[in-house]
């Protein structure tokens, strides 16, 4: 992870946050996958706990701090004003 161009470890275990039927309760891998439900569990971490994930423009920042790269947020409301800002 990176936060202001320094970077950081994040150490985790293999368990994640699960119903009581065993489905994950937030991240769902497809395929039985796992590597989504336990970067989301890295991100947590990093951030604090996952209700921290829930905040405005989580996504972009997860993005940058991923990737140590610059994001863009384009507000829309539609899929429509979306497709127009993209071509």
């Amino acid at each position: 992870m990176y936060q202001a161009g320094r970077s950081y470890l994040v150490a985790v275990d293999d368990t994640v946050p699960a119903t009581s039927d065993g489905t994950n309760s937030f991240a769902q891998g497809s395929n039985d996958s796992y590597w989504g439900p336990l970067l989301e569990k890295s991100f947590a971490k990093f951030m604090g706990s996952y209700s921290m994930l829930e905040k405005p423009n989580t996504a972009a920042y997860a993005l940058k701090t991923l990737a140590n790269l610059p994001t863009l947020v384009y507000p829309t409301n539609s899929t429509e004003n979306l497709y127009g800002m993209l071509k």
